[in-house]
Order: C-alpha cells, then structure tokens, then sequence
C-alpha cells in the first residue's frame, strides 16, 4: 500500500473589502460603499462597516413586508421566464447607515437633475459626522483580517 501526498501552492483566495457577495442587497450595498468613499471620503473600513450595516437594516425592515407584488413575463421559446418582485414596507426607523444610504441617494438624484456635485464639499450633520467618527475609532481597534485586501477607490 503505497501513499502520496500532494502539495499544493494554492494560494488562499483573497476577499475583497468591497465584495459584498451576490445576495439581494449586494449592488446597494455596493452604491453605498462607493458613496461613502467618493462623496464623503470616508476609509475603506468604515464605508464596508456602513455598506453592510445598511443593507442588514434593510434587510431587516423587508422581512416585514407582507404586500409583496408578483408578476411573471412571457415564456420565452427557451421555457424561461422574467419574475419581478417589489415590496414595501411603510415606517422603518432610519438607523444611521440608512440615513447614509438616503443621503448618498440624494445626491446622486441631484446629479442627475443637473446639480454639479463633483465640485462640491459635501458634511454631515453632526449627529452622523459623530456616528462616523465613534465608528472609525471602534473599527482603528479592530485589524482588518489578512483574507480581506483594500481596494483603491478614485479621488
């Protein structure tokens, strides 16, 4: 009976700190991500922290939608079908990230009603510049893990 190892040079594989997954939430977590560093300059650690918090609290707030509305597209000649899903939830409490979240919407909004926002110093008010704050101290604390890798975001 003979045995053989087998070595491998396998790296570990490296995750992202702006790799949100592929879940529901992934690509507004990822807006907020990219908001936070782009229109508030915020670190890479803290805008993650915010991405992900954002998402979990709306999450959260949709596991209470009982309104959800349905509707299926034609079959197409493959058998495959679209399916659209949209749900609301009246009330939620706006966390902090949620707030983020608004605000990164409404300048984006504003963007595109032909506010140049590229130019423009954008501050929060001081409830939220101090969530930012407490939050990037709490997180100076906590070492970013080896698997996670920065991500370079544009000035």
């Amino acid at each position: 009976m003979s045995t053989t190892t087998q070595v491998t040079d396998k790296q570990p594989e490296v995750k992202r700190i702006d790799d949100f997954g592929a879940g529901r939430y992934s690509t507004f977590m990822g807006q907020v991500f990219t908001g936070c560093r782009y229109l508030f300059k915020l670190s890479e650690t803290v805008s993650a922290k915010i991405a992900r918090d954002a998402g979990s609290d709306i999450g959260s707030a949709m596991k209470h939608a009982n309104d959800a509305k349905i509707s299926l597209g034609k079959v197409s000649k493959s058998g495959t079908v679209t399916v659209k899903d949209a749900a609301s939830v009246k009330g939620v409490y706006v966390t902090n990230p949620i707030m983020v979240a608004r605000a990164i919407q409404w300048i984006d909004e504003a963007g595109k009603n032909g506010i140049s926002y590229g130019s423009t110093e954008w501050k929060l008010i001081p409830n939220l510049q101090t969530y930012i704050d407490d939050l990037q101290k709490e997180l100076d604390t906590v070492s970013v893990p080896s698997e996670v890798s920065p991500v370079s975001v544009p000035a």
